[in-house]
């Protein structure tokens, strides 16, 4: 039961051990005190990007294996179905390219799709097993994405066409390219970053605790939340090497 007080939306979270079990949606008999209006719903949100030619919010809808576009008001003004029969695609990750065009990284098909800004298939890659993640790599103009079972990135150009691809040594947590094109991975297992040149080449091991990587294109710094600590850092990243933290 949630008793709410306030004319302000609020939303309803579960906590501890109730994580992850259905919430019945109310009524129209459960409400008293206001009226209830139905809310199309965004199934199961994974990734999400800007697009600014569209100057609209990009996110994936995995169950229902649609690419919802808002507004800045966040309404959902088109919904790009990606399959016939929804849970056979998943999308879990989107990328807006420079050209304006769409990736989209499907789950369960093992497929990234690249879609105009009209919403028009141009071209669908097949990656390796299970791909969760897709990054843009600012210098070489690549997009990577990474496949979970086989531990790899695969490189591809804007065309979609495969360049070469990378094996990690462990499975990926959380990655990142910075401005000169280091890419910088946080691996499960290993107690340190690992820094490839743009060449996709090992550079560098860094002794950072693993967390989210973010880079800041106008600062030029390296952000870095831990994951097991309660710390955020930022980091000078115009070095070369990338700093140590002390």
């Amino acid at each position: 039961v949630v008793q709410i007080t306030s004319e302000d939306t609020r939303a309803v979270q579960l906590l501890g051990a109730n994580q992850g079990t259905t919430v019945s949606p109310p009524t129209v008999a459960d409400v008293e005190d206001h009226e209830l209006r139905e809310a199309v719903p965004v199934i199961s949100p994974q990734g999400m990007a800007y697009h600014p030619g569209l100057r609209q919010l990009l996110i994936c809808s995995q169950v229902a294996d649609e690419l919802l576009y808002l507004n800045a008001q966040g309404g959902i003004i088109k919904r790009l179905s990606l399959s016939t029969k929804p849970g056979t695609y998943s999308p879990v990750d989107v990328l807006v390219t420079p050209d304006g065009n769409s990736w989209v990284l499907g789950i369960i098909a093992d497929q990234v799709r690249i879609y105009t800004s009209q919403g028009e298939l141009l071209n669908q890659i097949h990656t390796a097993h299970r791909p969760t993640k897709l990054l843009w790599h600012p210098v070489n103009a690549h997009v990577l994405s990474y496949a979970s079972l086989e531990e790899s990135l695969l490189i591809l150009d804007l065309t979609g066409q495969e360049q070469t691809s990378l094996a990690l040594p462990s499975a990926l947590l959380d990655a990142t390219i910075d401005g000169t094109g280091r890419l910088i991975v946080d691996l499960v297992g290993i107690e340190s970053l690992l820094v490839y040149d743009t060449t996709y080449q090992p550079l560098q091991s860094l002794g950072y605790p693993d967390g989210v990587l973010r880079w800041h294109p106008t600062a030029g710094q390296l952000w870095l939340g831990s994951r097991s600590r309660a710390e955020l850092y930022r980091l000078d990243a115009t070095q070369q090497p990338l700093p140590v933290i002390s």
